[in-house]
């Protein structure tokens, strides 16, 4: 079955998206070995999603310190409220838009 994995990670786009055989086809910046034509497949993948998509990484990645001397997760609850709202959204948006065809899995 085809995959959506949503997932947080510092500075990673936060929707993969695999085919049939588990090969990762897109991840967030590039399609990977699919066709153009495959690609108009990936419908879903519109700019109101990945606008909010883009907000959720810029989220994400605040609650982060990261410089030459320190890298450090800095929980903030009114963010982690946020990015629970967001992903709500686009797990709404997906489910709404592709159906049966892909299994969404969110890995937090």
């Amino acid at each position: 079955m085809k995959i959506i994995k949503i997932f947080l990670s510092y500075n990673c786009y936060p929707i993969w998206v695999y085919d049939e055989f588990n090969e990762l086809i897109y991840n967030g910046e590039n399609f990977i070995n699919i066709s153009h034509e495959n690609q108009k497949k990936l419908f879903f993948l519109d700019e109101s999603l990945l606008k909010i998509c883009d907000e959720i990484q810029k989220l994400y990645d605040s609650m982060f310190t990261n410089n030459e001397n320190l890298f450090e997760y800095n929980e903030d609850l009114k963010v982690v409220n946020q990015l629970k709202e967001l992903l709500n959204k686009v797990v709404e948006i997906l489910s709404e838009s592709i159906g049966n065809e892909y299994l969404i899995k969110i890995e937090l």
